[in-house]
């Protein structure tokens, strides 16, 4: 039973977690958004039922904390690693992977191509060199000469041109075969956004979606449907974490554009493989606890508190082939005092990454951890401030925003430099105000979200370029 006051009807009402609802970890204190009708789900005595039987309503604990659709994926198999590649993102064991590169490569490739919709040699030649350049750095850490890796990449533009001739004619064709859910024919009908970032506060979830398509399933149905399309370079089509995150995307793209979305699709190109999911009240019910069960572990506690990372899996099997095995299990030794009893892991597994650790290693690692969770306490105060304040008051309050500005469509700038935070240089105007744009906090260099009220939060992200009294000129990953 747990008591809540709505802010939106200014007044308590009581919730009833049932079934699998009552594993929630709720406390004192805790914020949760009600997603949902509330009307034929109250008791008599007006108490709000949420149990397996009331598929309309799904509570989100702690909405202000974005978790990553991708993290959220990765708890199908372990919480753990989820939660600690939200906290520690740019753990790279050893040199990069070279066929983590080479599937970047591809990925970029095909977003490329779709968004132009031009499959012809000379286009995809002319691409493939300009992302293999633009990592040239990547590669040296790989030992991969620029020649070797266009190689690789080559040899799947027969693949990505076949699909195109399929998928991308703009009719639904008899080849154009999915399966999933059913088996059936599709046809991309347009590529409407490329790389999309989308924040829900709605759904406390975060995530970037490969392409959003307009999909058309067949040539009597005249309704095209918006769905998240996602390009999965790998050979296995039975990943439960590719269908988990693809189910969190359909949610946020409803989220933004206001419209029901239900399903979407993965393409496999190793296999030639298009697979549609559906969205199912039961996998969504199971997604959104996992959410509320990582936020546990990602919310910050009163000052001087560490926050609980989540237990060790224990599979030696798996963590013996984890990629986060070593912050994993470094972070059991200095913040759990673990061992290899704890950890549940072959003594001789356990000491390949903690065997080095001193006394001082381990205050080190705690007192990092420490600073960590400082510096993230700050950055997510600030970033809640995007949807608990309104724009203007948030500028003349805090000077960490500036409201109401206009685009000049004309200083637009594409550096074609793809997958850049940077690419699109941009000016903003204010619109029809005397302000100073030099009257804030905002400088050069500083890092920047750009929304649109209401509700459309990080349509794009990049930094300060430039602050001038009437303009100010920016670097966004994306256009807006």
């Amino acid at each position: 039973v747990v008591r809540v006051y709505s802010q939106t009807a200014v007044r308590e009402r009581i919730l009833l977690l049932r079934s699998e609802w009552f594993e929630t970890p709720i406390s004192i204190g805790d914020y949760v958004n009600i997603v949902g009708t509330l009307c034929g789900s109250e008791t008599e005595a007006g108490e709000v039922v949420i149990d397996s039987q009331r598929t309309n309503i799904l509570p989100i604990l702690h909405p202000d904390i974005l978790v990553s659709c991708t993290h959220l994926a990765d708890t199908i198999s372990c919480v753990r690693r989820a939660v600690l590649r939200d906290r520690v993102r740019e753990i790279s064991e050893g040199a990069p992977s070279t066929v983590m590169l080479v599937g970047t490569l591809l990925h970029d490739l095909f977003q490329t191509c779709a968004l132009q919709n031009k499959w012809d040699d000379e286009m995809m030649r002319e691409t493939i060199w300009k992302l293999v350049r633009l990592n040239v750095e990547r590669l040296w850490e790989c030992n991969m000469d620029e020649d070797s890796a266009v190689r690789q990449v080559e040899e799947i533009v027969p693949v990505y041109q076949q699909w195109a001739r399929t998928y991308m004619r703009g009719h639904v064709q008899d080849d154009a075969q999915y399966t999933g859910h059913g088996n059936g024919t599709v046809a991309v009908a347009q590529i409407m956004n490329m790389e999309e970032n989308v924040w829900s506060a709605k759904f406390g979830l975060k995530g970037k979606v490969d392409l959003t398509v307009l999909a058309q399933y067949a040539e009597s149905e005249p309704t095209k449907r918006l769905e998240p399309f996602e390009l999965k370079t790998g050979r296995r089509t039975d990943n439960a974490g590719h269908r988990a995150q693809l189910l969190m995307y359909t949610l946020l793209l409803a989220d933004r554009y206001g419209i029901d979305i239900n399903a979407g699709l993965l393409y496999y190109p190793r296999t030639g493989q298009v697979v549609r999911v559906e969205r199912h009240d039961n996998e969504l019910r199971a997604l959104v606890m996992m959410r509320n069960t990582m936020t546990r572990h990602l919310q910050h506690t009163t000052e001087g508190e560490q926050r609980p990372l989540p237990d060790m899996l224990g599979n030696e099997f798996m963590c013996t082939r984890c990629a986060y095995q070593g912050p994993c299990f470094i972070t059991h030794r200095a913040m759990e005092d673990g061992n290899a009893q704890t950890a549940r892991v072959n003594e001789d597994v356990w000491a390949t990454q903690t065997a080095h650790l001193s006394d001082m290693h381990v205050e080190f690692v705690r007192k990092w951890m420490s600073l960590i969770d400082g510096e993230e306490a700050d950055m997510l105060r600030f970033r809640a401030e995007l949807w608990t304040m309104a724009a203007p008051y948030r500028e003349s309050a805090t000077g960490r925003c500036l409201a109401d500005m206009r685009l000049d469509v004309q200083s637009v700038e594409d550096t074609r430099d793809v997958g850049s935070f940077s690419r699109y240089r941009m000016t903003f105007v204010p619109n029809g105000d005397q302000r100073s744009m030099l009257d804030t906090q905002l400088g050069p260099g500083d890092p920047i979200v750009v929304s649109a009220e209401p509700g459309q939060y990080a349509l794009a992200v990049g930094y300060v370029v430039a602050m001038e009294h009437k303009h100010v000129t920016v670097a966004l990953d994306r256009p807006v």
